[in-house]
């Protein structure tokens, strides 16, 4: 009976190591188009930053600048702490939106403004200067609105 008995032990032990090693691989699997931190980190920061868009012709189109840009890779979403947007159009005024925060489309194509949001357009050609405040406002850059 000693004689078995000591068969079972290394065979205990055995089931345990690998009981352990399927909880350690479950624990810290990754989950598809994300990181095992579950995309809290960004993959890169930007602060103070200022970017320019420019036509074909080289002519700006609009300004986006902010305090702090987060960009994070799974969902490539990008965040904007105070960031402004410039509309720049040589035919009319300019028209600017500043706010608390802001998340830009992955094609950069959306750019959602929340959080005391200010939409100013200087006066000019015949239009008066304009003020408004919101909540929230999506801006479309490459649209014009």
């Amino acid at each position: 009976m000693t004689a078995r008995g000591s068969l079972w032990i290394p065979l205990l032990v055995l089931l345990l190591l690998a009981a352990l090693s399927f909880w350690i691989e479950r624990s810290v699997q990754t989950l598809p188009g994300g990181n095992a931190t579950g995309e809290t980190d960004p993959e890169g920061i930007m602060e103070n930053f200022d970017a320019l868009r420019t036509d074909q012709t080289g002519r700006p189109q609009y300004r986006l600048s902010a305090k702090k840009l987060r960009h994070y890779t799974g969902s490539k979403r990008t965040e904007l702490e105070s960031p402004h947007f410039v509309l720049l159009e040589p035919d009319s005024s300019e028209i600017s939106a500043t706010s608390r925060l802001a998340t830009v489309s992955p094609d950069g194509n959306e750019v959602d403004l929340r959080g005391d949001v200010k939409i100013l357009r200087a006066a000019g050609a015949g239009q008066p200067a304009l003020t408004m405040q919101t909540a929230r406002l999506i801006v479309f850059p490459e649209r014009k609105l």
